[in-house]
């Protein structure tokens, strides 16, 4: 009865600006979108002088149905949000359903061993702790040259 599509005519743009970024080395970048997936939950990344965090919203997911993965510096989120009651009559639903995937690259920095997640009320929340710096300082290594006698 009635049908509402929603357009968004910049897509391309935002596409093209995604592909690129990682060619220029920005992080938290989300740099592939998938064109099959139903709905793009939304996302926020900040940073404080620990590290970053990432929320995003999945509301109507349970937990389970949640797979974040850390691959290289390739952060994947995805699931799937199903419709609770298939035997109604649906007159209007703005609620976008099926399966969602997102994609970040992560910064060079983040120790991925101290990676956390955790799932309350419909938000996701990532935390990625940095490594911490050495504070060595910078040391001197001679640069000797082989003679002819000693290259055999």
């Amino acid at each position: 009865m009635l049908n509402l599509t929603r357009w968004y005519p910049f897509d391309a743009l935002t596409d093209l600006h995604y592909q690129r970024a990682p060619i220029f080395g920005q992080s938290w970048i989300e740099f592939s979108r998938e064109k099959n997936s139903s709905w793009v939950p939304t996302a926020e990344v900040a940073a404080d002088k620990d590290g970053w965090n990432v929320q995003m919203e999945l509301p109507g997911l349970d937990p389970s149905d949640v797979h974040v993965e850390l691959n290289h510096n390739i952060l994947t989120v995805k699931g799937e949000r199903s419709l609770r009651n298939k035997t109604e009559d649906q007159y209007l639903s703005e609620i976008s359903y099926g399966e969602f995937e997102r994609r970040f690259t992560v910064p060079d920095n983040v120790d991925t061993e101290k990676v956390t997640a955790h799932f309350e009320h419909g938000m996701l929340e990532l935390r990625f702790p940095v490594k911490e710096l050495s504070t060595r300082n910078p040391r001197r290594i001679e640069v000797s040259v082989k003679t002819p006698d000693q290259a055999a």
